[in-house]
């Protein structure tokens, strides 16, 4: 137990799913189902985790518009919660960590593109 020997506060654990859920179902004939979709969740927790936040527009869905989209709209990409706790939690420098989270635009990949905000701190983790 981690409270019990004085590291609670050394501990982050990010619990992360690579995929999201269309909002409707799809129409497979071998059953309905949901596809994968874009917008999905990030559970955190550890002794510097500020618990208890929510961080994202209600359910990624602000409109009527919003509710019959096929994809939920997310809020925060993953790989800048990644890149805060690496650089806040574990000291590793911005320099070192930009190329390792941040994917430049490429013909096959402009939907998944993204650059890591440094100026853009998760809200839920402080450095202990």
């Amino acid at each position: 137990d981690m409270m019990n020997q004085g590291r609670w506060q050394d501990v982050v654990v990010i619990i992360f799913t690579e995929f999201g859920r269309r909002n409707f179902a799809n129409a497979n004939p071998a059953g309905p189902g949901t596809d994968h979709g874009h917008g999905n969740v990030v559970f955190m927790f550890g002794g510097c985790v500020n618990g208890g936040q929510h961080y994202a527009s209600p359910l990624g869905l602000t409109t009527d518009a919003d509710f019959l989209l096929d994809w939920m709209p997310g809020d925060l990409d993953f790989r800048q919660i990644f890149n805060d706790v690496c650089k806040l939690h574990l000291g590793i420098p911005q320099a070192t960590l930009t190329p390792v989270f941040s994917e430049p635009t490429t013909p096959t990949n402009a939907s998944y593109a993204f650059t890591v905000d440094p100026n853009l701190p998760i809200p839920f983790y402080t450095p202990c």
